[in-house]
């Protein structure tokens, strides 16, 4: 039976038995020095600039996401104006002080700022979703075109 592969691992590595050699000491010292490196790195100028880098690294991950909230909150106080929809009442946010329109999203009426930037008013007449466009039912309402 011999060439047969086996399964044994041997997992001790503690003093051998008389006769078996010494132990193995080099995982012991390898753990050593591990330890005596990072002990003189972070005790020596260089673990006092490894330290600050990484400091200022971690305040700059945990500080810019919390500035960058405060700042749109306060951009988003001073310059957008929300109000009730001038058509269907529901709240609708739109820039103080710009012609550019915005759509409400509920009834879809277009809307702007006035022009003192106090609130809101609808630039058309909000559509009307509730009739058809011809083909709906018994065909009434929508635009047709006429033929020549």
């Amino acid at each position: 039976m011999r060439g047969r592969p086996t399964t044994h691992l041997s997992i001790y590595n503690g003093p051998q038995l008389p006769g078996g050699g010494g132990p193995d000491n080099k995982g012991l010292v390898s753990s050593l020095v591990s330890v005596a490196v990072f002990g003189l790195l972070f005790f020596s100028p260089l673990g006092s600039i490894f330290f600050a880098v990484t400091n200022s690294l971690f305040l700059l991950a945990i500080g810019t996401p919390l500035l960058l909230f405060v700042a749109f909150q306060v951009w988003h106080t001073f310059f957008v104006i929300k109000a009730p929809c001038p058509s269907c009442g529901a709240p609708v946010a739109v820039m103080k002080g710009s012609e550019q329109t915005t759509g409400c999203f509920n009834c879809g009426a277009t809307i702007r700022p006035t022009a003192d930037s106090k609130g809101v008013e609808m630039c058309n007449q909000a559509p009307d979703f509730t009739r058809g466009a011809g083909g709906g039912r018994g065909g009434e309402g929508g635009v047709r075109a006429e033929g020549r």
